[in-house]
Protein backbone atom coordinates (compact mmCIF):
# COMPACT_ATOMS: atom_id res chain seq x y z
CA UNK A 1 0.00 0.00 0.00
CA UNK A 2 2.94 2.17 0.75
CA UNK A 3 5.14 1.73 -2.61
CA UNK A 4 1.46 2.50 -4.28
CA UNK A 5 1.36 6.32 -2.72
CA UNK A 6 4.83 6.96 -3.65
CA UNK A 7 4.30 5.73 -7.14
CA UNK A 8 1.22 7.77 -7.47
CA UNK A 9 3.66 10.65 -5.86
CA UNK A 10 5.56 10.26 -8.34
CA UNK A 11 3.75 10.26 -11.26
CA UNK A 12 2.33 13.57 -10.20
CA UNK A 13 5.84 14.83 -10.16
CA UNK A 14 6.36 13.69 -13.61
CA UNK A 15 2.74 14.92 -14.87
CA UNK A 16 3.67 17.96 -13.33
CA UNK A 17 7.21 18.51 -14.83
CA UNK A 18 5.98 17.34 -18.36
CA UNK A 19 3.25 20.09 -17.94
CA UNK A 20 5.54 23.04 -16.88
CA UNK A 21 7.91 21.88 -19.83
CA UNK A 22 4.74 22.26 -22.51
CA UNK A 23 3.65 25.67 -20.71
CA UNK A 24 7.13 26.68 -21.47
CA UNK A 25 7.42 25.83 -24.68
CA UNK A 26 3.50 27.90 -25.06
CA UNK A 27 4.69 31.22 -24.18
CA UNK A 28 4.36 33.88 -25.93
CA UNK A 29 7.28 35.98 -24.71
CA UNK A 30 10.64 34.95 -23.67
CA UNK A 31 11.94 35.72 -20.20
CA UNK A 32 13.97 38.40 -21.61
CA UNK A 33 10.31 40.34 -22.25
CA UNK A 34 8.54 39.48 -19.20
CA UNK A 35 9.50 42.24 -17.53
CA UNK A 36 7.49 44.46 -20.47
CA UNK A 37 4.80 42.30 -20.03
CA UNK A 38 4.75 42.89 -16.08
CA UNK A 39 4.72 46.61 -16.47
CA UNK A 40 2.03 46.36 -18.69
CA UNK A 41 -0.22 44.49 -16.50
CA UNK A 42 0.81 47.18 -13.56
CA UNK A 43 -0.17 49.72 -15.56
CA UNK A 44 -3.54 48.20 -16.95
CA UNK A 45 -4.07 47.23 -13.14
CA UNK A 46 -3.16 50.52 -11.92
CA UNK A 47 -5.71 52.10 -14.40
CA UNK A 48 -8.18 49.95 -13.12
CA UNK A 49 -7.85 51.05 -9.28
CA UNK A 50 -8.16 54.56 -10.27
CA UNK A 51 -11.80 54.33 -10.92
CA UNK A 52 -12.57 51.96 -8.09
CA UNK A 53 -10.56 53.70 -5.17
CA UNK A 54 -12.62 57.33 -5.32
CA UNK A 55 -15.19 55.85 -5.03
CA UNK A 56 -14.69 53.01 -2.14
CA UNK A 57 -12.72 56.35 -0.87
CA UNK A 58 -15.80 58.66 -0.74
CA UNK A 59 -18.47 55.95 0.33
CA UNK A 60 -15.97 55.53 3.45
CA UNK A 61 -15.78 58.91 4.00
CA UNK A 62 -19.41 59.51 3.74
CA UNK A 63 -19.79 56.96 6.82
CA UNK A 64 -17.45 59.16 9.24
CA UNK A 65 -18.92 61.81 8.43
CA UNK A 66 -22.34 60.25 9.18
CA UNK A 67 -21.17 59.28 12.27
CA UNK A 68 -19.58 62.50 13.37
CA UNK A 69 -22.79 63.91 12.51
CA UNK A 70 -24.58 61.72 14.96
CA UNK A 71 -21.71 62.51 17.50
CA UNK A 72 -21.98 66.28 17.16
CA UNK A 73 -25.14 67.03 15.29
CA UNK A 74 -25.54 70.56 13.41
CA UNK A 75 -27.86 73.09 15.66
CA UNK A 76 -31.27 73.92 14.79
CA UNK A 77 -30.52 77.81 15.70
CA UNK A 78 -27.97 78.19 12.51
CA UNK A 79 -30.29 79.74 9.85
CA UNK A 80 -28.57 78.62 6.46
CA UNK A 81 -28.32 81.07 3.87
CA UNK A 82 -29.17 83.88 6.50
CA UNK A 83 -26.66 86.52 3.98
CA UNK A 84 -29.59 85.83 1.27
CA UNK A 85 -32.36 87.19 3.65
CA UNK A 86 -30.52 90.00 4.69
CA UNK A 87 -29.66 90.81 1.41
CA UNK A 88 -33.30 90.53 0.42
CA UNK A 89 -35.03 92.80 3.45
CA UNK A 90 -34.01 95.38 1.55
CA UNK A 91 -36.42 96.67 -1.43
CA UNK A 92 -35.03 97.30 -4.51
CA UNK A 93 -36.06 100.81 -6.73
CA UNK A 94 -37.03 100.50 -9.71
CA UNK A 95 -35.28 102.66 -12.16
CA UNK A 96 -37.14 105.31 -13.91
Amino acid sequence: MHSQSSLDMDSLHEIAALLQSRLSDLLAVSDAYSWVVTIISWFFITLALSMGLPIAFLIVFDFFLWIYRLIFPIPANISRGRQRHESLSHPVRAKS
